[in-house]
């Protein structure tokens, strides 16, 4: 289903992107869609390559995610995306993923801005955007999801791991790539809770941008036995690099 307005790519799940059970692990899931967003705006050109030549840039402010089976080995998957207007500065984008049937298998909603590469500043997206993709905006189809996560506070005295940034975390910008915070987040759950329970919904808050050379750690906060909500900071600043917000169930 390519046209200017919606863009979709297919991806068969190898061996490689899978995890213990079969299923596509979530980093990988990510960078997929990842890429299949950055094709849409490269046929725009309004990609990495045009923003770079005007000291811009892309990042995601917001990501959401609602799972309803994870894909399998071996799984052809459609992956569809399509931006809606923007709102000032915010750029919503969505996702829907189906399998070879059909089936609707996971829905996302994205908010994205534009900065400059010299003061980090954000712009209004009407001015930096071409005609081109302004024009193939789509109004009244929108994945809605609440993409918000409440402040999350660090307990008196709270002690964690520490994990230095690495070179494999950077994308091409030379920051933590944005798909990488759920990849710390999940390896930092006990292997039996992960055997145990299917990860059914993602929300992400990015705050601040990881670079190498930072330390990092990670607190959690169980609201109930599936809803949680994670804290990754900065162990040097004690600043907000993102915030988390996971609901699980149970495996069958």
């Amino acid at each position: 289903m390519n046209s200017n307005h919606y863009f979709s790519k297919q991806f068969d799940i190898q061996s490689h992107l899978i995890d213990n059970n079969f299923k596509m692990q979530i980093q990988p899931l990510m960078g997929c869609m990842q890429t299949v967003a950055d094709e849409h705006v490269d046929s725009f050109q309004m990609g990495w390559k045009e923003l770079h030549q005007q000291n811009f840039f892309w990042v995601i402010y917001r990501f959401g995610l609602q799972i309803f089976r994870m894909p399998k080995k071996y799984d052809r998957i459609t992956i569809t995306t399509w931006a809606n207007p923007p709102i000032n500065v915010i750029q919503p984008r969505n996702f829907r993923i189906t399998d070879n049937n059909g089936e609707l298998l996971i829905q996302a909603h994205t908010l994205w801005t534009i900065l400059d590469s010299e003061k980090f500043a954000t712009h209004s997206l009407q001015d930096v955007m071409n005609e081109k993709l302004t024009s193939n905006l789509v109004d009244d189809d929108r994945v809605e999801m609440n993409l918000k996560i409440p402040k999350i506070t660090l307990p008196q005295d709270w002690q964690a791991p520490i994990h230095p940034v690495l070179y494999s975390d950077l994308d091409y910008n030379q920051h933590v790539n944005n798909t990488a915070y759920s990849r710390w987040l999940l390896d930092s759950y006990p292997i039996d809770f992960i055997n145990s329970h299917d990860l059914k919904g993602l929300i992400i808050n990015y705050t601040q941008q990881a670079r190498i050379g930072d330390r990092y750690a990670i607190y959690t906060h169980k609201e109930t036995e599936t809803e949680h909500c994670s804290l990754i900071y900065n162990t040097d600043t004690l600043k907000e690099i993102c915030k988390l917000r996971t609901t699980w169930g149970r495996k069958n």
